[in-house]
């Protein structure tokens, strides 16, 4: 056996080109696979680095009449759940925060989560230093406590380990350090549901004093997360929970017709993933099926040179047995070599996805080369090596009874047509992943071009935060935002300036309930969901948020003015159909008092992506409501970013010296960012299909300079017959181009046979679009065309002398 390794290993240094050729085509399709593999393991497949993280669950309250399918609980339906000792462990529920850090002009958001009792016991995460929430520090009014994350203790406190029971400042306001979490521990993994805060990390967490839950009863804020008792399924949890919110509905107006759903953690953090991970997934198993069919190529082509070595070993008493083994062993060793280069190749991409993958994707940051990836890399060789092995060693064990029967040189049918349907084969998942690739790249320019429902062309967005101290009033706050609105849009260089709670795309917003007075397309008495925003005068002129119909707000609609709103298109559309909604009435949150009236329509502003459906918003004048979170100005300016900051701070600066910016983005980068998953998943797949036109490519030269080689002396004999070379190139050239329609038609066959998996990815484009087919036919065409044309040049200046010399 180790006679035959060393001999294996001679025979690839004996042909370098061969060698080389082979390992960088295996290196390719093994390496791109175990990078994706890794990549699926770390996001899908690793558990959460939490006890027993099966029996973690997400409770998400649902009403299917209103079309919200997730959404966050109430505090008291939360803790009705607590009281279900039989169901749970533990309960709790966190909201997503943001909180500022550092002295004024260089303040730092960061995020974090305010818990409620139960949150931190449910996850089973204990701090590495100091201590847990305990009961009292939850009540109203209880001194402020703050557990840090070790990133941020380290960062912002130089992992000072006696931080504990210190005071530090966030938001102008003191908080007690009770603990730090351990290293690495950044919360739970983001989950990105229409209707939820989504929080990809947290920095620190903060106790949520709920107070009487009574009093909340409706206003759906918080996350619910509960760990399952021992012995509990999902499906039992659901059944007893169905029942409580079929008690809530008849007990309560506010609670009429919801319902609960119960899903894990992990499935629900995935579950926006996972259809983009596992279509790459296949895509690059399509990759490494291509490369072992040109490596099957190439040992092929190989064996016609090797037939008479073959024969003598035979005549000198090697059975088939030993025949196989040696040819098997020389592909074990190709394999193990090229999937020790792959390692190489897919250490590479792990590093470019992690550096530029999309945040959106959950823990894309534990995607790396373990124990795990190192079995299924072994794997992947160990197969790669059976797949492009087993064709040349059947077919020599087929040919092994004339092996001393035929020349050297001799020209055999069945390898043609083996080489040839590998090639087809190769064709035909070329085919598949250039499709894909193509209807990937005008489905990501056809998001591109979508209309945000704003201009997020020279726009930029920041946030300000102001001394507690001087701003603890909201008038004062409210002060603070009309002068700076005002100073802005009056300022040289700036074309406009307004404020909101939250930009669009960019940052959370809220949601709440709404009913309408009078005759309307909703259920009467019932709340229909809706996000909710609080812009200032001038916020939409800012943004270039279109006004469809009535007015914008304006400086008159302050506090003690008459109620009024403005809602989105698709609120109007739900609630009044093609009717004028201007001067209708409505209640905005749930069970509020407040009657307000409809002053205008907007368009859309696609808060939750672009490539979702516009959900409703209603917009409530900045000054009119009980908003007390932080400030987002947008600014709209033709100057780079630098100078726009440096306007904004000197115009504030002149109101509040101590007011401090952060948070600066354009708009433009935001509606950027918020594609970054279709981006990723479109460039790799495009990647994967340019490689697979590569392999292919080089399939259908190799086997065309084969079949030229093995016809010579028939092309001599053409040549002095008086064939012309022009129908030399034609009948060389039209055997490949007959090889890659073969293909093509398989492929296209495929390709409408896997439209259900890509229709998924897509945004507006048709899995079976006709001109991307077409194209990708054309292209596939084309480069079987090139590859074939220098083989039949060759062909063309066969030496009829030369050619037939040997007979």
């Amino acid at each position: 056996m180790l006679n035959e390794i060393r001999f294996a290993l001679r025979m690839l240094i004996a042909r370098p080109a061969f060698a080389a050729a082979a390992i960088a085509t295996l290196a390719l399709g093994i390496g791109v696979n175990v990078a994706i593999f890794s990549i699926v393991d770390g996001v899908l497949l690793r558990p959460l680095p939490l006890p027993d993280p099966e029996r973690l669950v997400v409770i998400w309250e649902t009403h299917p009449s209103l079309r919200v399918p997730f959404m966050v609980a109430s505090p008291p339906h939360l803790e009705q759940w607590r009281g279900e000792r039989r169901l749970f462990d533990e309960v709790g529920g966190f909201a997503a925060t943001k909180l500022t850090i550092g002295d004024s002009g260089v303040a730092e958001q960061i995020d974090g989560a305010s818990v409620s009792q139960g949150l931190l016991p449910a996850l089973g995460v204990a701090p590495a230093l100091g201590r847990t929430f305990a009961p009292p520090d939850f009540p109203t009014g209880a001194p402020r406590a703050v557990i840090l994350s070790d990133g941020l203790w380290r960062r912002r406190f130089d992992g000072d380990r006696t931080i504990v029971g210190r005071a530090v400042r966030l938001s102008g306001v003191d908080y007690t350090v009770v603990g730090v979490m351990p290293p690495r521990y950044t919360f739970l993994p983001s989950i990105t549901i229409e209707g939820k805060p989504p929080l990809a990390r947290s920095e620190f967490w903060v106790p949520q004093p709920l107070g009487d839950p009574e009093q909340q009863r409706g206003a759906h804020f918080l996350v619910a997360i509960a760990r399952l008792h021992p012995g509990v399924t999902i499906a039992q949890a659901e059944q007893r929970l169905h029942a409580l919110a079929l008690q809530n509905s008849r007990a309560f107006a506010v609670d009429r017709d919801w319902d609960v759903r119960v899903v894990t953690v992990r499935d629900q953090a995935t579950a926006a993933v996972a259809p983009t991970l596992l279509t790459l997934a296949g895509a690059v198993t399509f990759v490494l099926l291509l490369a072992c069919g040109n490596v099957a190529n190439l040992l092929l082509a190989r064996a016609v040179g090797r037939r008479r070595e073959m024969a003598i070993r035979v005549a000198l008493g090697a059975s088939r047995l030993r025949l196989a083994r040696q040819l098997l062993i020389e592909s074990l060793a190709l394999g193990a070599i090229g999937g020790a280069a792959g390692l190489l190749v897919a250490a590479w991409a792990i590093r470019f996805a992690r550096a530029f993958g999309p945040a959106s994707v959950a823990r894309l940051d534990e995607a790396r080369i373990d124990v795990r990836v190192l079995l299924f890399a072994l794997a992947a060789s160990l197969l790669a090596s059976l797949l492009f092995g087993i064709v040349p060693l059947v077919q020599a064990m087929a040919s092994s009874g004339g092996w001393l029967k035929t020349r050297g040189g001799a020209s055999i049918g069945g390898d043609a047509r083996l080489r040839s349907t590998l090639v087809a084969c190769e064709v035909a998942l070329a085919f598949v992943l250039l499709a894909a690739g193509a209807l990937l790249v005008e489905s990501f320019l056809r998001l591109r071009s979508a209309d945000p429902g704003f201009r997020p062309q020279q726009a930029i967005a920041f946030r300000v935060a102001l001394p507690p101290e001087r701003y603890a009033a909201r008038a004062d706050r409210y002060r603070f935002a009309r002068d700076a609105r005002q100073r802005l849009a009056a300022a040289a260089g700036l074309a406009g300036a307004g404020v909101i709670d939250s930009v669009p795309i960019g940052e959370d917003r809220q949601g709440t309930g709404f009913t309408i007075e009078g005759p309307s397309l909703l259920a009467d008495g019932v709340d229909a969901h809706t996000g909710i925003s609080f812009p200032g005068p001038g916020y939409f002129e800012a943004i270039g948020q279109p006004l469809v119909r009535g007015r914008t707000f304006t400086d008159g609609d302050r506090a003690g003015s008459p109620p009024v709103a403005i809602v989105s298109q698709t609120l109007a559309r739900q609630a009044f159909g093609e009717a004028n909604p201007i001067g209708r009435r409505m209640r905005v949150g749930f069970s509020s008092d407040i009657v307000r009236e409809i002053v205008g329509v907007v368009a859309d502003d696609h808060h939750t992506g672009i490539a979702h459906p516009a959900v409703p918003n209603v917009y409530l004048p900045f000054e009119q409501a009980a908003y007390t979170g932080g400030q987002s100005f947008v600014v709209r300016s033709a100057s780079d970013v630098a100078t726009t900051v440096a306007i904004v701070r000197r115009e504030l600066a002149a109101i509040e010296p101590a007011a401090a910016i952060y948070n600066v983005r354009p708009l433009e980068r935001i509606v950027a960012e918020s594609m970054s998953t279709e981006r990723f998943a479109t460039l790799l797949l495009t990647a994967f299909g340019a490689a697979a036109l590569l392999l292919a490519f080089i399939g259908v030269y190799g086997v065309t300079d084969q079949i030229v080689s093995q016809r010579t002396q028939e092309l001599g004999i053409r040549v002095a017959l008086g064939a012309r070379p022009g129908e030399l190139v034609r009948l060389t050239m039209t055997g490949a181009l007959q090889l890659a329609a073969v293909g093509t038609v398989i492929g296209c066959a495929a390709a409408l046979a896997l439209a259900r998996v890509m229709s998924s990815l897509l945004y507006s484009t048709s899995a079976r679009d006709p001109f991307v087919f077409v194209g990708v036919a054309v292209a596939l065409l084309a480069a079987a065309g090139l590859a074939s044309a220098a083989p039949a040049v060759r062909a063309a200046r066969v030496n009829p002398v030369t050619a037939l010399r040997a007979e």
